[in-house]
């Protein structure tokens, strides 16, 4: 407490602005309740609102909210991560640092250590374990690209016609993702195979074949996202390098592959 009886937390004489909005919304200028927090906690308005939005904390300037800022800028800090990187990895953990026990902290710091462990950056962890950061993502397998294996697995499978072998589809499904993705059959395939996309049903084949210029890919959904999951499995397979065959392993037995 100060002689003026106020309480100041983190450097801010709270008790002059306690209770007060941090970040009105549409205001056009920084709130001197924003630059009391980035004076004092170096956060700037967009940190402020990701730890608001993040934690659902109340956006006004009390002493659970000051506390919940603090949190976060002194554990960002600690490891040298942003705000919005450190968010991410909180979510790519599953884990709660803040607001239970010790072992709550020092689990996330486990899981965090593991994940920062595969040389992987957090964007393209987002993407490849949960589909997010798409944008940010340099391992992002586009809908361009998604497309183009479609239009290539269909001009195959058209000439296959009137037969259209279930193994032939499945290495022509093989080699344009081998093509796309500059994986092994070896990686391709148990990745395409646990999609359960093949055999192609009769229906798929006719759909196919009956576009006879451009494919459409909003008429495959279901194809466009099994390439794409071997797009993911294939990427991860290049940035954790392990055999081929501890690879076939652990998609064959793991329950789901993304």
């Amino acid at each position: 407490f100060t002689d003026a009886g106020t309480w100041v937390a983190g450097g801010i004489a709270t008790g002059l602005l306690s209770g007060n909005v941090i970040l009105p919304p549409g205001a056009t200028a920084p709130t001197q309740e924003q630059n009391a927090v980035t004076a004092s906690l170096g956060l700037s308005a967009n940190d402020i609102s990701a730890i608001l939005a993040f934690t659902q904390a109340a956006g006004t300037l009390t002493l659970p909210t000051l506390g919940v800022l603090l949190n976060y800028q002194r554990l960002s800090s600690s490891l040298s991560l942003d705000i919005p990187d450190l968010i991410l990895w909180i979510e790519l953990t599953g884990s709660t640092p803040f607001g239970g026990p010790p072992t709550g902290t020092l689990e996330f710091l486990r899981r965090l250590d593991v994940l920062q462990g595969t040389g992987i950056a957090v964007d393209d962890l987002d993407y490849l374990l949960r589909g997010g950061s798409a944008n940010q993502s340099s391992l992002t397998f586009t809908p361009a690209q998604a497309t183009a294996v479609l239009q290539t697995v269909r001009d195959a499978i058209a000439k296959l016609a009137p037969a259209y072998d279930t193994a032939a589809i499945q290495a022509i499904f093989v080699t344009a993702l081998s093509a796309a993705t500059g994986a092994t059959a070896n990686v391709v395939t148990p990745v395409l195979l646990k999609t359960a996309v093949l055999p192609l049903p009769a229906a798929t084949i006719t759909l196919l074949v009956a576009q006879t210029s451009v494919v459409d890919p909003t008429k495959c959904p279901t194809l466009i996202a099994a390439f794409t999951s071997v797009a993911k499995a294939a990427a991860l397979f290049n940035a954790l390098k392990p055999t081929e065959t501890a690879f076939a392993f652990v998609v064959n037995n793991s329950a789901t592959f993304n």
